[in-house]
């Protein structure tokens, strides 16, 4: 049995805004991860707070028994009121309260996972220290999305990489079509942007995981960029 402590340390960043009806799923589905995060950060904005009240339901330490053994995580609930910047905002608030660990895993307030989906990413990122964010496959109207997307782990080490070439405190830049200008901002920096097509994200609430087949049509939808170019 590997012993968790052993392995890379993975802090969860959850962007929300309005997601009362589905961050009880997200939270659930992170915890019945068979490599479940070390932490798990819930970073909610908007007006209203009915969000961060669903998600403190959750709120506290939990240690679930997976394959892997006991893996204790802590959940914390944060809300920022009416950030400017939103989902961008959102992710760099998270990810100064993630620093200290080897990667930040970034799951949208609406997207569910595989049980193995963060272990399959997190072995795609060990594997090839190149790796600046690996994703799973997600679908907007039949459309596979970007590396970078949804349900992606991010090398702390190319997220700091990219605040130093950009001259910024924080990773994400602003405005809008900032998840696209990470990504690029990852490829400038020397590091490859993936999608692992085996790794299956879907909407909560949904049952049906993006398939395989979809999956190998994402990776072509990206090419090899997508999915090993380092």
């Amino acid at each position: 049995m590997i012993d968790p402590a052993t392995l890379p340390s993975i802090g969860c960043v959850i962007p929300v805004c309005e997601a009362q009806d589905s961050i009880s799923q997200v939270i659930e589905s992170l915890l019945r991860q068979s490599r479940v995060p070390g932490v798990i950060h819930v970073v909610a904005t908007g007006a209203s707070d009915a969000t961060a009240r669903a998600a403190s339901r959750y709120a506290g330490a939990h240690t679930p028994v997976t394959e892997l053994g006991a893996q204790p995580t802590e959940v914390f609930v944060h809300h920022l009121n009416e950030d400017p910047e939103q989902k961008s905002g959102a992710l760099n608030y998270g990810y100064a309260l993630v620093e200290g660990h080897d990667f930040l895993l970034h799951v949208d307030g609406d997207t569910t996972a595989a049980a193995d989906a963060v272990e399959r990413l997190r072995a795609d990122a060990v594997a090839d220290r190149l790796i600046g964010v690996v994703s799973s496959v997600a679908a907007t109207h039949g459309v596979a999305t970007a590396p970078g997307g949804s349900f992606a782990l991010y090398s702390m080490r190319a997220l700091r990489d990219v605040m130093a070439q950009n001259r910024r405190t924080t990773p994400w830049p602003a405005g809008t079509g900032a998840q696209n200008a990470m990504r690029v901002q990852i490829e400038r920096a020397g590091y490859a942007a993936t999608i692992n097509p085996f790794v299956h994200a879907m909407y909560a609430g949904h049952t049906a995981p993006m398939t395989v087949a979809f999956g190998e049509r994402a990776r072509k939808s990206w090419g090899d960029a997508g999915l090993g170019n380092r």
